[in-house]
């Protein structure tokens, strides 16, 4: 899952067992997006997460 935080950031989200809402959809703070689960050939429940601002991966604060 892909989200949209405006001026150039995104957060991804990966490893999910389910998403939560639809493309354009909007979301809130704290709003639940997905679920994780044993998905990509992982044993257990994992969570992928990075930000990206103008496409470059940066720390997240």
């Amino acid at each position: 899952m892909i989200i949209d935080l405006g001026d150039g950031y995104m957060s991804l989200y990966g490893y999910n067992q389910s998403l939560l809402n639809e493309v354009g959809e909007w979301v809130n703070s704290n709003d639940v997006v997905a679920t994780v689960a044993s998905s990509g050939g992982r044993s257990d429940a994992a969570l992928f997460f990075v930000i990206r601002h103008n496409g470059a991966p940066v720390t997240p604060l």
